[in-house]
């Protein structure tokens, strides 16, 4: 595996890039290093601080190399179908050296193989870019990309073809103006062919969008030297021809024509065409065999009548006409050479024309025959014909093959598939008899035979062949290798050459090639779906192509009736508390709802089970209004706002009233329209039923609101109520039938419900308002549903207040001067919408909001209509943007419910006007939210889709979000995806486009192929065997942290001058983060180098120090807890000038003078920490990691060997947070100190005291264990990474040459041996250093449970701070002794007087012992130390009083606290 290799599965792009482009990464490490490392170790042969990798300038990229399976990374892009991989593919194909036709090891698979396997479609798109792409190359199974490609999909192969209509696709030579394009121009690869319309194009304008505009399709075609011949789709007159003029063969024509025309005055239907090279045989349905062309060999049956001229002319037959000999036949076929013709019914031959041998009989006695003749030899039922000039092949009725040469019959053989003698082959049945031949075709003086299981058969017969001498042997020239590659259809051209089509729909040309010495099969590229082919001697070429049928879109939604039976007002009531209680009681709460249940339509129970729920909502309200009765206070109707924009109330004689809209009312009965318009009444005298109007004010005390009432008397509420509701949704409620009423006939005395004379007055109604369509519904004894009559009559509203709407010019509207009053007029339009060009368009706000939920949107809010209406109660709509030609239609859907809107579009003339204007009314539906109207559109332009403009409508509907129609293009274009990819179609569609396309792809490979491609089995076993799943131990997944453990090694040389920039690897790399201890397990003796050894990832994780925070940070034993989630945090290193300034100001300051700042650190893995220099000097101590564990146990780490010289160090990655967060305290030693003695903890042997009288800014993260550091290097500063690092500020103070204290020193570098970037590098640092904060997901509960515990944390930081003071204190005192004791013996030596003291010895005993039992270092027995500063250096003042150091420690503290 090379690194390209892991920089892709890491998903790390931009080292990807830099490796590809030659740099190689040199100068990091890591994972982000070119030089060869894996896995993010580095190469560069140790000292990485001085130079790059040494392998990163000699190793470059190679984009071509296998991984460990045999794969390139162009493979890996190509099958991967995540998002960002699509970028590596680009990146990979813009290098250079990629090989694209490189194949795998295990299956012989290229990129593109993998690509289209996995439904990666903008990988194949780019891939096929590339000019030296072999689309050829096979696999180890011999499947080419695309054959690949469309075995995993179920619609990709054509369906079986049987004579069905086809387009016409025709390439090659285009001599004798054979290819009919209109011109006489070559063609290289397919093209199809567009067949004209014959009528008059003024005349078509009043059809119908189908017929003026679908393309005319092809049954059958056939080619001969001179003249191209094709029967159409059309029902009559479908012949059309092209080709070289003169001669006849083109009917009265005898000019040369190009393109396909039809035969003048030709009323037939044909099914099948035979040609020779001068004339034209034809099949109509009937069986009549017809013929036209020259007659020269008498190969039309019948001879030509010689004009009466006296000159010898040409027999030619320039019009169709039927063969005589044959009217009384029905044939089944026929045939045709140059010289001879013939036909076969069920039982015989006939065959005509000049004798070559071919006829049947013999040629010596009959050289010419005129009329049909039977062909006595041929006694068995004949499928198909094939002639040349000297034989007469038959396809018999059994599968075999007779030739008719020489006046005899021969049958023809067909080699089987052979194995040899020593091996046993079973073989089934149908396989032992030898292939069975289909079909049969000729060209010149070869044949070919296609066998049933697709393969193809050659054989050729000569004039000069003996038939007595010679046998006729076939040889195969396509054996089936696989089901897909077996041959449907094959024809025979110029020279021998061949050309079949696949069962996949792939055309195959084999020609003779110059200077080759064998024939070879190439694929046509261009066309695919391709179900028969046809070719002529001269070179032309034409395959017929089966298109993917398309399952039409179903149109959902409700249609204008339902629509307006969705704002019936009287069935949206409020019921207070108290009708509750009431109905409650009456037990009318208990009735049985059944709802409305998803059934066939054409089931008489789903109607049944409609009407049934409709009658419960009914009865409901019924048993609500007699509850109301019993509660004066309660109101059903706010007549202040009532539902849906009701106007009105049908008021009965028992005071029960109902809301509906006077609109509804008038527009569906034209006598209600006069009753609410002038008043009047309607009356019948046989039911004693009366209508009238009245304007009465509203009885409830709650409201003062004015309302008319229409007064209906002689009805009971339940009929009143089915009368509406036959009003508004055009649909009867059949109460009075047994199904309907039987599961609520126990409530019916209760609310006063008869059905039958429920029947009775709605009978009266209907005759009283001039109803005939529920008159005659209600004949019927039971349901019967009414003829529908709502749409028509709300059209008829629309169009008299919008004449124009039926034009198909676009003039203005009608003056809106002439406006009449909403409140006396009730079909009077009460909104105008305006649109461009100053249109108006008149329609009600009850119809637009029953309609559309962008108008309900408007007059659902009373306050916006009531405001904005005029003097005559009309609401002006702006709608400017909108033209008139487009919202017409919209218009008359919304309005007048018209579904069959595009049935004639008379202003288009092509198919890319209907196109362009179905997307513009699909963007006006959109707006106003019609999403039946969206489907309407959609319909009309899945009818007009091809494959030329499928790239097209597919972008238009994604972007207009018509879901449904993207749908079915997805579905065209997966099937027709190898000939889109060909001709480039699917290059400018937008990637959304294809993202959407690509994933449609998986979901079909997955419904093919489920198991293979999803984890169905995984999952079925886990629901198998969920009771033992549950029951076992298994480990959880093992999430590494988010920096490795290892990834701030100390590798650096701390003589080192020059930072080293951050890795850019998948894991960005952050500032090196304090390790705050955890536990105190480590004080108790234990020698912390052996937690090492087990130290995992996930418990030593170093996360990254977060800088951004300016509060002080919790304690050590808190400092596992993760930080506060609303805090920003971020994942690369930050310095500010405070912590520059410090650092100056500590390097301006003698190393000796420097006070310590070191705190408990862990670092792991002691054998890289090891750093690369050595201290000098007598007495010195051993470097860290260069003593054996042994010899750190050899003495007390107190003890003062020498005067340890502190080394310059590198800067450590540290921040300016040591300077503001809040002081670290010590945790409680042990042992704790005796009176006067040191306060000390045991470390790691041979280690001096670790000393913590500065705070320290904690890590997010602990350390289980612990490693104390000895005074020769800085115990508080981790070993710097590979990243710029900020500058580590010296906590201490500078204190003059007389001071010290035992710790080494904080200040980075050697002194001012190294300089201070400016602070311009430093904003710099810190642009390149600024991560990205990440969002965080927790909840609000979550955040303040995390803040209560930061605040317990803080007091128990305080406690342990106000100890750690104490502790400090014992420390000073101890360490005041200390010094008093070494003057004393310095003042003895001094005097010559080598002697120990009381209190030295006294001391000496309280001393802190090692694990050996000898004294620590710098204990007073060493009689041989030297004058030792506090800081380790020989100290400038040995006879430095207590008082200094004491103002020492206090201004330590005072340091310490700010």
């Amino acid at each position: 595996m090379t690194l390209l290799h892991v920089y892709f599965l890491l998903k790390n792009q931009q080292a990807f890039q830099r490796l590809l482009e030659g740099g190689g990464g040199r100068g990091q490490s890591g994972a982000n290093s070119g030089s060869g490392s894996v896995a993010g170790l580095s190469t560069s042969g140790g000292k990485s601080w001085t130079r790059s990798g040494t392998l990163a300038a000699v190793v470059g990229a190679d984009v071509n190399a296998f991984d460990s399976l045999g794969r390139t990374v162009l493979h890996l892009a190509c099958s991967s179908v995540e998002l960002s991989s699509l970028e590596y593919v680009r990146m990979l194909l813009n290098h250079p050296a990629t090989n694209v036709n490189i194949r795998d090891t295990e299956s012989h698979w290229t990129a593109l193989h993998r690509a289209l396997y996995a439904g990666n479609v903008a990988s194949a798109i780019l891939l096929l870019k590339r000019s030296e792409l072999d689309t050829s190359i096979k696999d180890f199974e011999g499947y080419t990309a695309f054959d690949l490609y469309n075995s995993t999909l179920r619609t990709t192969n054509p369906p079986p073809f049987d004579g069905g209509p086809a387009e016409l696709y025709t390439w090659g030579i285009n001599r004798n103006a054979a290819l009919g394009f209109g011109n006489g121009g070559d063609r290289l690869h397919p093209d199809q062919v567009t067949i004209p319309y014959k009528d008059d194009p003024i005349a078509r304008k009043k059809k119908t969008l189908t017929e003026r505009f679908s393309p005319i399709e092809v049954r059958r075609v056939a080619m001969s030297r001179l003249h191209t011949v094709v029967v159409t789709s059309e029902p009559q007159d479908n012949v059309r021809l092209c080709g070289f003029g003169g001669g006849g063969r083109l009917g009265p024509n005898n000019h040369s024509q190009y393109s396909l025309v039809p035969l003048p005055d030709f009323m037939h239907t044909i099914t099948e065409v035979a040609l020779g090279q001068d004339h034209t045989l034809v099949l109509t349905t009937t069986g009549e065999v017809l013929s036209w062309g020259l007659n020269r060999f008498s190969q039309l049956g019948y001879a030509v009548e010689q004009p009466f001229n006296g000159r010898t002319e040409e027999p030619i037959q320039i019009s169709p006409r039927k063969i005589g000999a044959l009217k009384k036949e029905l044939v089944r076929g026929i045939a045709a050479c140059k010289t001879a013709s013939a036909c076969f019914t069920d039982a015989e031959v006939y065959t005509w024309g000049t004798n070559g041998g071919q006829l049947g009989y013999s040629k010596t006695a009959t050289p010419v025959q005129v009329v049909p003749r039977k062909v006595s030899s041929i006694v068995q039922s004949v499928k198909a014909i094939a002639m040349s000039e000297s034989a007469m092949v038959c396809l018999l009725g059994n599968g075999e093959v007779a030739c008719v040469w020489n006046a005899g019959l021969t049958k023809i053989n067909f080699p089987s598939q052979s194995f040899p003698s020593e091996i046993s082959v079973y073989r089934p049945p149908q396989a032992i008899k030898g292939p069975n031949i289909t079909k049969i075709t000729s060209c010149d003086d070869t044949f070919a035979a296609l066998s049933s299981n697709g393969e193809v058969f050659t054989f050729s017969i000569s004039n000069s062949a003996s038939s007595n001498n010679n046998l006729i042997k076939s040889q195969r020239v396509w054996a089936l290798h696989r089901q897909f590659n077996g041959v449907k259809d094959v024809a025979l051209g110029a020279e021998g050459s061949i050309i079949v089509c696949t069962q996949s729909g792939h055309v195959f040309v084999r020609m003779r090639n110059a200077g080759a010495k064998a024939f070879k099969f190439q694929r046509v590229p261009y066309i695919q779906r391709a179900v028969a082919v046809c070719a002529n001697n001269t070179g032309a070429l034409a395959a017929l192509r089966v298109d993917h049928k398309l399952t039409g879109i179903p149109l959902t939604g409700r249609s204008l009736s339902g629509d307006i039976a969705e704002i019936q007002p009287y069935l949206s009531y409020t019921v207070s508390q108290e009708s509750k209680d009431s109905l409650f009681n009456s037990g009318v709460d208990d009735l049985p709802f059944s709802p409305l249940v998803d059934l066939d339509d054409e089931s008489e129970d789903s109607s049944i089970l409609d009407d049934i729920s409709e009658f419960a909502r009914l009865l409901e309200l019924l048993g609500h209004l007699k509850a109301a009765r019993k509660a004066p206070s309660t109101v059903l109707y706010d007549e202040a706002r009532l539902p849906h924009g009701a106007d009105i109330f049908v008021q009965l004689s028992s005071n029960a009233e109902f809301p509906a809209h006077r609109l509804i009312l008038a527009a569906r009965c034209p006598l209600l329209a006069d009753v609410l318009s002038h008043g009047t009444t309607l009356h019948d005298k046989q039911s004693s039923i009366k209508i009238l109007v009245k304007l009465s004010v509203s009885t409830s005390h709650s409201h003062s609101h004015t309302v008319p009432r229409l007064q209906l008397t002689g009805c009971s509420p339940i009929s009143v109520l089915i009368f509406l509701r036959y009003l508004y949704s055009d649909q009867l409620l059949a109460i009075w039938d047994r199904r309907i009423s039987s599961p609520f006939s126990a409530h019916f005395r209760e609310l006063g419900v008869l059905p039958a004379q429920a029947k009775l007055e709605l009978q009266a109604l209907a005759r009283l308002m001039g109803l005939p369509l529920l008159s005659e519904a209600l004949q019927s004894p039971g349901k019967r549903i009414p003829s529908p009559s709502a749409e028509r009559d709300f059209q008829h509203i629309y169009n008299s207040d919008n004449p124009q709407s039926q034009s198909q010019s676009s003039f203005a509207a009608r003056n809106t001067g002439t406006k009449r009053d909403t409140k006396l007029d009730p079909l009077a339009p009460d909104v105008l919408l305006h649109l461009a060009e100053d249109h108006t368009v008149s329609c009600h706000s009850a119809i637009l909001r029953a309609r559309c939920p962008f108008f309900a949107a408007f007059f659902g809010d009373g306050d916006w209509t009531m405001k904005r209406r005029d003097l005559w109660g009309i609401v002006g709509v702006d709608m400017g943007h909108l033209k008139w030609q487009v919202m017409r239609y919209v218009m008359r859907f919304l309005c007048g419910g018209e579904e069959r809107l595009f049935d004639t579009l008379e202003f288009v003339e092509s198919v890319d006007d209907i196109l362009e204007f179905m997307f513009d009314v699909m963007a006006a539906a959109n707006e106003l939210l019609l999403d039946r109207l969206v489907l309407l559109c959609s319909q009309v332009i899945l009818d007009h889709m091809s494959i030329s403009n499928v790239c097209y409508l597919l972008t238009d509907a994604e972007h207009f979000h018509a879901s449904a129609l993207a749908a079915r293009l997805q579905e065209y274009t997966a099937a027709n995806l190898e000939m889109l990819l060909e001709s480039t179609m699917l290059d400018d569609l937008a990637p959304p486009v294809i993202a959407g396309l690509a994933e449609y792809v998986r979901k079909e490979q997955e419904r093919k192929a489920p198991v293979s491609r999803s984890n169905k089995l995984a999952r079925d076993a886990l629901e198998k065997h969920a009771e033992w799943l549950a029951t076992q131990d298994i480990p959880g997944p093992f999430v590494p942290s988010h920096t490795h453990k290892y990834a701030n090694t100390n590798k650096d040389s701390p003589t080192a001058k020059k930072s080293r920039l951050p890795s850019l690897g998948h894991t960005p790399m952050v500032s090196p983060t304090l390790r705050p201890q955890r536990s105190l397990r480590v004080l108790g003796g234990r020698d912390p180098a052996g937690d090492d050894l087990f130290a995992m990832d996930d418990a030593d994780a170093v996360p990254a120090l977060d800088l951004s925070k300016a509060e002080p940070g919790p304690s050590i034993e808190n400092a596992t807890k993760s930080t506060l989630v609303w805090k920003r945090t971020t994942s690369a290193p930050r310095t500010d000038l405070k912590a520059i300034m410090a650092e100056a100001e500590n390097r301006n300051t003698p190393v000796a003078n420097r006070k310590p700042a070191a705190s408990v650190q862990h670092i792991p893995n002691r054998e890289l920490l090891r750093p690369n220099w050595q201290p000098s000097g007598p007495g010195l101590s051993p470097s860290i990691g260069s003593a054996p564990s042994s010899s750190r146990q050899s003495q007390p780490p107190w003890a003062i060997a020498g005067p340890p010289i502190t080394p310059p160090r590198t800067p450590a990655p540290n921040n300016s947070s040591l300077n503001t967060q809040r002081p670290v305290p010590i945790p409680p030693l042990a042992p704790k100190p005796t009176a006067g003695g040191p306060v000390a903890r045991a470390g790691a042997p041979g280690l001096g005291p670790v000393i913590s009288p500065l705070r320290q800014a904690p890590s997010g993260s602990a350390s289980s264990s612990f490693r104390n550091v000895s005074g020769s290097a800085s115990a508080w500063t981790l070993p710097p990474i590979p990243a710029p690092p900020a500058v580590q500020p010296s906590l201490g103070p500078s204190v003059g040459s007389g001071s010290g204290h035992a710790g080494s020193t904080s200040g980075g570098g050697s002194g001012s041996g190294t300089s201070v970037p400016s602070f311009a590098e430093i904003q710099k640092l810190q642009l390149t250093q600024g991560a990205t904060p990440v969002k965080d997901k927790r909840s609000l509960v979550e955040i303040q449970q995390e803040e209560q515990a930061r605040r317990a944390e803080e007091r128990a930081r305080q406690e342990e701070e106000a100890q750690a003071r104490r502790v400090e204190e014992e420390f000073l005192k101890w360490w005041a002794a200390q010094e008093a004791m070494v003057q004393e013996e310095t003042r003895g030596q001094a005097r010559g007087q080598p002697q120990q003291g009381k209190s030295g010895k006294k001391q000496t005993q309280k001393s802190p012992k090692g694990k050996s039992g000898r004294p620590a270092e710098g204990d007073a027995s060493s009689r041989s130390a030297p004058k030792l500063g506090v800081g380790g250096a020989r100290s400038s003042q040995p006879n430095r009083s207590r008082k200094g150091d004491q103002e020492a420690g206090k201004k330590a503290r005072g340091e310490m606290h700010k």
